[in-house]
């Protein structure tokens, strides 16, 4: 069926769709009626405003339009089982918006300060089994309220994900507020994206992440030394270079692992993250929380060990902790001071990249018990 045309449900009205549907105006559901796609798929080319009943099981929504497309409605929340944004001009979700299947963002964004589909101050809710695929992002919120371990969740673009170990409790929800198209006021010379991470009841468990990006906001940056950069402690934050896991030059991400949950507040704006290149920042063992070589409290300034750290490891008499190197360990230069111990864990590789020149290690009476490593 095909309605070249506006369409609108208006008074005591229940309509079933018996087939695929394609509105090439806009589509209103009014207050007291009903409309149901079945399996059926349906495609509109205009506006859509969710005020009655809509009901979406086994179908895909298509928004295809030529020019902007916005989803309007007084219904708490619209509800769609998969839907794909494949809009010339972006779709804004004027409300709140729940997808519980497949979420193709097949175009691109349609500016540099919004994504395909852009949330403005709403929020958009995946369901259990919800994921993305595409070429385009979401901006504003993207949140989730359940969480399995060793599950990857996308946010708001395939190649932003989220995935938690199973130690400790994990939280009740996880919610990421995307903003692209500039770089943060507190780190101007990094990429133009900003991730605003929060978690409701999470403790004692660590994530892996992954944070897309496109060559467009690069900013200038090399994108061969991109690594993670936090701030925290709003109006005035303070910056701390994070580092990185590994990145993908292809397909514009950059992971990093072993996240300490604790670090996500429950409030937006307590901690926002964004990527550049490195400053090649010193880190310096403190062992305050364990010898856990990758958990990021255990080091001052707060950080993750990675290629472009100069990691120094102090006397192992004013920490209450030595360090255990992990399976697989990277830093730039290596310092072991006098008096300070280094374990490695058996089979356990230590690389040492070296970016900067001089030593790579650098042993000056401390004592490495290396296993197998």
């Amino acid at each position: 069926l095909a309605i070249y045309g506006d369409f609108s449900l208006l008074g005591t009205v229940n309509v079933t769709a018996l087939s695929d549907v394609e509105i090439r105006g806009s589509f209103s559901i009014g207050s007291q009626a009903t409309f149901i796609t079945g399996a059926h798929n349906l495609s509109i080319g205009g506006d859509f405003t969710h005020n009655g009943s809509f009901t979406t099981t086994g179908s895909t929504i298509t928004f295809d339009g030529f020019s902007s497309q916005f989803i309007y409605g007084s219904s708490t929340t619209t509800l769609f089982d998969n839907l794909t944004i494949n809009s010339d001009d972006g779709v804004t979700g004027s409300k709140n918006i729940t997808v519980n299947g497949i979420l193709n963002l097949q175009s691109d964004n349609p500016t540099d300060f919004n994504g395909s589909l852009d949330m403005g101050s709403d929020t958009l809710l995946m369901g259990t089994s919800a994921t993305t695929i595409g070429a385009g992002d979401v901006s504003g919120i993207v949140r989730r309220t359940t969480i399995i371990a060793d599950t990857l969740y996308t946010f708001g673009n395939r190649f932003t994900t989220v995935k938690f170990g199973s130690a400790g409790t994990l939280p009740s929800s996880v919610s990421i507020k995307i903003s692209i198209g500039n770089a943060p006021s507190w780190k101007p010379n990094a990429i133009k994206r900003m991730y605003d991470f929060t978690q409701t009841g999470g403790a004692g468990c660590f994530v892996d992440v992954t944070s897309h990006y496109l060559n467009s906001e690069l900013n200038g940056n090399d994108l061969d030394e991109l690594v993670y950069f936090g701030a925290t402690g709003f109006p005035i934050p303070v910056v701390t270079e994070w580092g990185r896991t590994a990145i993908d030059s292809v397909d514009n991400y950059v992971l990093l692992n072993d996240v300490v949950i604790s670090l996500w507040p429950n409030t937006f704006g307590q901690q926002v993250i964004t990527l550049a290149e490195s400053e090649h920042p010193t880190l310096v063992w403190n062992g305050s929380q364990s010898t856990s070589w990758e958990n990021p409290l255990n080091w001052t300034p707060m950080g993750f060990p990675d290629e472009f750290k100069k990691i120094i490891i102090p006397d192992a008499n004013t920490t209450p902790n030595d360090p255990l190197l992990p399976s697989l360990a990277n830093a730039c230069n290596f310092t072991l001071e006098n008096g300070a111990i280094l374990n490695a864990s058996s089979g356990s590789q230590f690389n040492i990249h070296n970016h900067e020149g001089g030593e790579g290690w650098n042993n000056l009476g401390g004592t490495f018990n290396p296993s197998t490593s």
